[in-house]
């Protein structure tokens, strides 16, 4: 779990994001979900060169909640993940502006795990499908190389992903989130990460049932 600042001298590449506790019979807007990231910092010395490199492979952010606009770069990836996994048919669409004539309604992506580099850069998707029993089928993409593969629009997704990672990276380094009504528990109160679920299970309870909708706060350069 994350307190500890980032170092300001060092150079931050993230290589995970993973949305938790994502529910999907909630809208964007009302989505609740906490922040998983994967990164690796690397710090210079005094004379700029690299001292060393110190790894994150799966970092949860404290007492966060996840900003629409990342939340919203995860829907994007949906109808990407619904082509990969031929929920849906290339063929139907010629261009990212036609992926709304696509039924995606079924499936979610909730993580993005970047590979590779340079020409061997890639991905790959993880989420899940929901069934029409109400289970959940837990979906993840091969590993999707930009360069090589021959998914029809691997360089839309390539560009969508980039969106992504630039909300991730406001998101761990500037804390960049969703403020709901109040806070939950201010960022320096000794809440145990139990006690914040608990809240925040109470909180999207009431969200789901209606006896609250969701305010949002300023967001950004907070705690």
């Amino acid at each position: 779990t994350m307190k500890r600042k980032i170092h300001p001298d060092s150079k931050v590449t993230i290589t995970k994001v993973k949305l938790t506790n994502y529910d999907e019979d909630l809208q964007p807007d009302n989505q609740m979900t906490g922040l998983e990231v994967g990164y690796t910092e690397e710090l210079l010395n005094d004379e700029g060169a690299l001292d060393f490199v110190r790894e994150h492979p799966g970092t949860k952010l404290r007492n966060f909640l996840s900003h629409d606009d990342l939340i919203n770069r995860f829907e994007a990836l949906r109808p990407h993940m619904a082509l990969y996994c031929e929920y849906a048919d290339p063929a139907d669409v010629d261009d990212v502006d036609d992926f709304d004539k696509l039924d995606f309604r079924h499936v979610f992506v909730t993580q993005v795990t970047l590979t590779g580099h340079s020409e061997n850069a890639g991905l790959v998707l993880t989420g899940f499908r929901v069934l029409a029993d109400g289970s959940k089928l837990n979906l993840n993409t091969p590993n999707i190389k930009y360069e090589y593969s021959e998914y029809k629009f691997a360089h839309e997704l390539s560009e969508a992903v980039d969106e992504l990672m630039a909300e991730a990276m406001l998101a761990l380094v500037e804390r960049k989130r969703k403020i709901v009504q109040a806070e939950l528990f201010d960022e320096d109160e000794a809440a145990t990460d139990d006690e914040y679920s608990q809240a925040l299970g109470e909180l999207r309870a009431d969200v789901k049932s209606g006896k609250v909708k969701i305010t949002v706060g300023e967001s950004l350069g907070i705690g």
